[in-house]
């Protein structure tokens, strides 16, 4: 299976191949919020937490994870009340300052391995820098993969993470489970709930998506 984080990372390069983005600004704000979904998908995927019949997320595995990223999620996950996917993703929406230092966190990781580069850029002597976030083209499998075929880059945020999914995670199971209807609808409906916790987050906060 593929090492927890490769989803996420996989999205955030592939957002990054389209637009560069800078920190702080109200235009990325549905960037750290499906990246947030995606890890909680990762973690369902790794077995940490399941989804129960009323789709609220519960924890199976009560122990601290390697990845720093993933650990302090679900440390937040642990220490507040039970969520669905969608009513967590809207909560990070109106608790930007968590949500945003994980995705930082991400990031920085990204940077470290040579997937992403910071860019300074003062604007005016009085302001404070400027910090643009650029992928670094040929460092994502996925990126390259999606690059090229013109219909998968025009797909929506579902399609696009749903694909991920499956690259991510389907080469890895069974002949069986990759054919599984139950288990494509269980993360089609999970990715679907990320994507309806970030639109209803930002029409609350009348932001761009």
């Amino acid at each position: 299976m593929k090492r927890m984080g490769t989803m996420t990372k996989s999205f955030i390069s592939n957002y990054l191949a389209e637009q560069p983005i800078v920190i702080n600004s109200r235009y990325t704000y549905s960037l750290p919020l499906y990246s947030t979904g995606i890890m909680i998908l990762e973690l369902l995927e790794n077995g940490y937490i399941h989804v129960n019949q009323k789709d609220v997320i519960e924890i199976v595995k009560d122990q601290d994870i390697k990845d720093p990223c993933f650990n302090s999620l679900m440390l937040f996950l642990q220490n507040n009340e039970t969520r669905t996917c969608k009513e967590w993703i809207y909560y990070f929406g109106t608790e930007q300052k968590i949500v945003n230092e994980i995705f930082m966190d991400v990031l920085k990781e990204m940077e470290e391995e040579g997937i992403v580069r910071f860019q300074s850029k003062k604007i005016l002597s009085f302001i404070v820098n400027q910090i643009k976030v650029e992928y670094v083209y040929g460092a994502n499998s996925f990126v390259d993969h999606i690059q090229k075929d013109v219909l998968l880059k025009k797909g929506n945020e579902i399609e696009k993470i749903a694909l991920l999914w499956k690259y991510c995670y389907a080469a890895y199971m069974n002949e069986q489970e990759i054919f599984s209807l139950q288990k494509e609808q269980t993360i089609y409906k999970f990715v679907r709930q990320i994507q309806e916790g970030v639109l209803e987050g930002a029409q609350r906060n009348v932001l761009f998506v």
